[in-house]
């Protein structure tokens, strides 16, 4: 669907259909992944995807080319913990979150 019409924005499927497209690529291989990003950061650009979204495909690819990630998004859980993966210039993380209008680091680990 992607390839024939797009990103479909919220304006087109709504919230859960648009919600739905970024779930199952994120849930698919890298080989899918990475395809599909670039259409992810451009639907981003137009808004026609949520923030959240686009940062959490962002970091999953980087994390299984095996790179830090980005903007902090991906969690793991190890026995009953959960940690952040390894982020790459952790210093400026705030910083990066901002510039997507994402919740700051302390506020998305309050919620885990």
């Amino acid at each position: 669907m992607i390839d024939t019409y797009g990103w479909l924005g919220r304006g087109s499927v709504g919230f859960i259909g648009n919600y739905s497209l970024a779930l199952i690529i994120h849930q698919a291989n890298l080989e899918i992944q990475e395809k599909y990003l670039p259409k992810m950061r451009d639907a981003f650009k137009n808004k026609n995807v949520e923030a959240n979204d686009m940062a959490l495909l962002e970091d999953r690819v980087l994390l299984k080319k095996g790179n830090k990630q980005m903007y902090g998004s991906v969690i793991v859980s190890i026995g009953n913990k959960n940690y952040v993966a390894p982020i790459e210039n952790v210093e400026n993380i705030e910083k990066k979150s901002a510039e997507l209008a994402l919740k700051s680091m302390n506020s998305y680990m309050i919620s885990w």
